[in-house]
């Protein structure tokens, strides 16, 4: 139903909506106003990035709306907020309000500036960081457990090309020392099959750029390979991870499930080896993001208390795409094994625009991501075989140095759905890390009969805002 708007002028601009009005010429044809000496969210003290852009589409949206001659109810409540906001800037920056009887939410700057971040969407940097947490490389394990006695052990580590929720699929070296699984009768078996888990948490601290989060993630992987010759195993994998990120203060969260499958092999000569691996995701992501905000003590034409306790709620997906390489060389030092190796890995991830529901007028419309990484590895693992009586023992410890090529600050563009005008805002992500360090630390064990089990953990240093910890673990049996 088309209601008639409370709101005939805006709080702001009343000599450019006059003139717009007088003439009879659309204010939407017209190029945006400057803006005002005073009264604009724009020019609160102290804004973020995106609650400045933010406040720039809202100085020229609500104006705007005001002079339509008719709107839509939803259309009609984004007026009253956004008016609610304009009034307090005003207020917070001359000493009255225009029209007379306009609302005040009779907030300080920085409250008012708070509100400005919890209805621009900046839960979705969070989403783009889940998208490229499913990168989850857990087959790696499977490579390593597959190089035998007298051939290289190592094999490239599964990782993660941003930091802020890495995925790790530690290695084990599996030397037979003589005696327990080295003596394994069923050593010489060609097909082989593996169920690996992995699973993280952390947090990402709040920044001038993006909200911080708790997170956490489960997942695991099952494959099957088959050893084409002595110096060749080919293997696919099903994949499946689900991330969970809660924004701090309640703001809201974001569920990413990714399923997909990958195709991998490993090649060795002597104690040389390479590793590569192609694979494809499918990720859906469940955005929740909640606004709530009520008045200050110096409220005018408002109730006391909450005006705005709303859960806006969005759905979509994306496609993942995968690929690394990876080489290396064992060194024997005695009972120690070495493993230097080098690494590049490369991940495109895609996710689709979708629309908010639930909000009324504060529902937003984001366009899709894409967002890519280029990251190279170099490092080193140090291992010890240890023969007991009911197998083979493989404490061992690892450390590498990554560098980021590809991946950038990015702009993830919204709208307000039921701004007619489709006026939009950019909200900005932090730049990546460029350089930072994994270390970790596990064991690993075979026991007759082809069956092997590991554990793994994995933590990162360098990193800005960020702590993580990566745990993983698995069985793998041969036949």
């Amino acid at each position: 139903m088309v209601r008639t708007p409370r709101f005939s002028l805006a709080p702001v601009y009343p000599a450019v909506l006059f003139l717009a009005v007088f003439l009879g010429r659309p204010v939407w044809a017209q190029a945006p106003p400057p803006l005002p000496a005073s009264g604009s969210l724009s020019l609160i003290p102290g804004l973020t990035p995106p609650q400045a852009a933010l406040a720039r589409a809202i100085d020229f949206v609500c104006p705007n709306l005001a002079a339509l001659p008719s709107l839509t109810a939803n259309q009609q409540d984004l007026l009253a907020r956004c008016s609610e906001m304009l009034g307090n800037a005003m207020f917070n920056q001359t000493g009255f309000l225009f029209p007379s009887g306009a609302a005040s939410l009779g907030l300080s700057n920085a409250e008012l500036a708070d509100v400005l971040g919890k209805v621009s969407q900046q839960n979705m940097t969070s989403q783009g960081t889940n998208s490229i947490e499913t990168a989850s490389k857990v087959v790696g394990a499977r490579l390593a457990g597959l190089r035998r006695a007298g051939t290289p052990r190592f094999a490239f580590n599964g990782w993660n090309l941003e930091e802020k929720t890495a995925s790790i699929a530690p290695t084990f070296t599996l030397r037979g020392k003589g005696g327990g699984a080295s003596a394994d009768p069923n050593a010489g078996n060609r097909f082989g099959v593996f169920l690996n888990g992995n699973g993280s948490f952390g947090q990402k601290d709040t920044t001038d750029r993006e909200v911080g989060f708790d997170f956490h993630t489960v997942g695991g992987t099952v494959g099957a390979d088959y050893r084409v010759t002595d110096t060749l195993i080919l293997g696919a994998a099903f994949h499946y991870l689900r991330t969970n990120a809660d924004l701090v203060r309640l703001l809201g969260d974001v569920e990413t499930d990714s399923i997909g499958g990958s195709l991998y092999g490993t090649f060795y000569l002597g104690r040389f080896y390479m590793d590569l691996r192609g694979a494809f995701k499918a990720n859906s992501y469940e955005t929740k993001r909640n606004v709530v905000y009520g008045t200050g003590p110096n409220a005018m034409g408002l109730p006391s208390g909450t005006v705005v306790n709303r859960t806006a709620k969005g759905d979509t997906d994306g496609q993942q795409y995968e690929a690394d390489l990876g080489l290396g060389y064992e060194f024997s030092l005695g009972g120690f094994t070495l493993t230097p190796f080098g690494r590049v890995e490369y991940l495109n991830v895609a996710v689709k625009s979708f629309t908010e529901t639930g909000a009324l007028g504060l529902d937003l419309r984001i366009r899709g991501q894409r967002i890519q990484s280029l990251q190279s590895g170099l490092g080193a693992q140090l291992s010890y075989a240890l023969s007991v009586p009911f197998g083979v023992l493989v404490p061992q410890a690892r450390a590498e140095w990554r560098h980021e090529f590809k991946d950038t600050s990015r702009g993830i563009t919204a709208q307000f759905v039921n701004d007619p005008f489709g006026t939009s805002f950019a909200i900005p992500t932090d730049n990546p890390d460029r350089n930072f360090a994994a270390v970790g630390a596990g064991i690993s064990a075979m026991f007759p009969g082809g069956v092997s089990t590991f554990v793994f953990y994995e933590t990162f240093l360098g990193l800005r805002d960020v702590t993580n910890h990566q745990f993983t673990g698995g069985v793998r049996l041969e036949f």
